[in-house]
This record gives structure tokens, sequence and C-alpha cells, in this order.
């Protein structure tokens, strides 16, 4: 019996990270249109005035950027249909982050599984024949599916894998 687990950007965060850097390129630009003085960065680099507008500037557009970035995950979450099935034999997953197009890897052409942890995020990353993969958490709809994910792929490469006689 296969299980299907949409795999994409959360609303969420998508909305949050918009927000954020939005609010982020108003107060820099804000700062940046009015700014008479300069800068000490951590009591190390010294700025001048027209240094210290350029750098806000900067920051602006930067987060102007991420704001932009949203928009595009917004548009993909819209447009772009990922999934990971698990099947008795197989996982299938996405071909690449961008598209609908999907890979079908049978547990016996994986060859590591490895998790890893970065600032409270959790991956899986499977190594099979023909490439790599790495499953985000957050993309999943609910935390337990990366946990269940993660133990369906193990146990099913450990059931795929020859036995010694």
């Amino acid at each position: 019996m296969d299980r299907e687990y949409d795999y994409r950007p959360k609303w969420t965060m998508i909305v949050l990270c918009a927000l954020f850097f939005g609010a982020c390129a108003l107060v820099l630009g804000a700062k940046a249109n009015g700014n008479d003085r300069g800068l000490i960065i951590n009591g190390i680099i010294e700025l001048s005035a027209g240094s210290a507008t350029v750098f806000y500037w900067v920051l602006a557009a930067l987060s102007i950027g991420f704001v932009v970035v949203a928009g595009f995950l917004a548009f993909i979450r819209l447009t772009v249909h990922q999934r990971i099935t698990l099947g008795e034999t197989s996982i299938t997953i996405p071909r690449s982050r961008w598209s609908s197009e999907e890979t079908v890897v049978s547990f016996n052409d994986i060859l590591d599984l490895s998790t890893s942890e970065v600032s409270g995020q959790r991956f899986l990353t499977i190594v099979y024949r023909g490439g790599k993969f790495a499953l985000t958490a957050s993309m999943l709809p609910r935390k337990a599916d990366y946990d269940e994910i993660c133990a369906a792929v193990g146990q099913g490469v450990k059931l795929a894998q020859p036995r010694d006689r």
C-alpha cells in the first residue's frame, strides 16, 4: 500500500518571510534615506556617513530580493505539485526542486541514507544509483511524516539488502 505526502513549502513560512523581509526593507530604506551618520560594525569596521548609507541601501536591496524569493516560492507552491510516495519496494521523489516530474528510486538502488540537523531543520539525505536527494522535514505537512518516511525507507533498504548465507 502506497503512502503519499505533499512536499512543498508551507504558506506560513512563505508569508512570514515576505512580511519579515518586507519590514526589513522598509526600515533599512528609511534609515538609508535619512542617514547622516557613520557606522561602526562590531567595533571593528568603521564606515563614514556615505559608506553607511550605501551599506543600508545594500541591505534594503537584499531584503527586497528575499521578498521576491518568497513571491517565487508562492508561485511554485501554486503551480508545481510535488509529493513523496512510499511503496513497498521504492520511494518516489521529486526530480528537482522546481519540477513536478518524479523519480522512482528502488530501495535496492539506495547506496546511503543519512540524517542531519542544521539550526533545528532536519534532513534525510538519500544517495542512490543515479543521484542524490535531500528530503527536508519542513516541506512535509506534519513533523511526524518525516519520522515515518525515515523509518519506512530505512526498513525498506534493510529488507532489500542481500542476506549473508
